[in-house]
């Protein structure tokens, strides 16, 4: 990923676009299961929304689900799938959510919310949902740990590049990212500061309390009342 694409809140979707549903082609069931049950037949926002392969799945179990993708090339593989047409998509940086709320449920998967390009963005994020959050609403990240090398620091945080070769129907190819970290603890900070606080973390889709060194951790914030 060349240094000037580094902050281009597009240049992940950009890069994997056309293959990014051979990398993530299964949606386990838990998933759509747990994030029906918190939209409790409300609005729904998807951060991050790219070729909408969870949102598609949530508009066939009849929730109301809007998007905010800021690729043009993640949206271009969305609009050609069934469905695409009941999908109201904004095209934008997630982090300032450029549409109307309220919602009950706002949630981005795969660390989607580290794509963010820095600790600033992500607290700009947290102000901006907390915005269009309806008062008994929930905000779902989930985000797995980072491996491999430290590439930069900003605001304190690390940062990590990532790329390497994936198998595609049409050969190898090269599948790039770029993460922004944050601990949950820190996460739980910038909550506060948006006037967001942790309801609950699970270690997986099977709702298990989250323990330290857990690879994966999902935190819902809601208002602090």
């Amino acid at each position: 990923m060349k240094a000037s694409d580094q902050d281009n809140p597009a240049a992940y979707g950009d890069n994997c676009a056309e293959f990014y549903d051979q990398i993530y082609n299964n949606v386990d069931r838990k998933v759509i299961q747990s994030l029906v049950q918190l939209a409790n037949g409300g609005r729904v926002l998807e951060l991050g929304i790219g070729t909408g392969r969870v949102a598609l799945l949530l508009v066939g179990c009849g929730v109301a689900v809007s998007g905010i993708e800021a690729s043009q090339a993640m949206l271009s593989e969305l609009g050609k799938k069934a469905g695409a047409d009941q999908l109201p998509v904004t095209r934008g940086n997630f982090a300032d959510c450029p549409i109307e709320g309220p919602f009950s449920l706002v949630y981005a998967l795969v660390s989607t919310f580290y794509l963010l390009s820095s600790t600033d963005e992500q607290q700009r994020c947290f102000h901006s949902i907390a915005r269009v959050l309806a008062p008994d609403g929930v905000l779902l990240l989930e985000n797995y740990e980072p491996s491999g090398t430290v590439h930069q620091r900003t605001s304190g945080n690390p940062v990590y590049l990532f790329e390497q070769q994936v198998a595609t129907v049409s050969g190898p190819r090269a599948y790039r990212s770029r993460i922004c970290y944050a601990a949950p603890s820190q996460l739980d900070e910038m909550a506060a500061g948006a006037g967001l606080k942790l309801r609950e973390r699970w270690g997986d889709w099977t709702r298990r309390p989250f323990k330290a060194g857990d690879p994966l951790h999902i935190s819902m914030y809601e208002r602090d009342a």
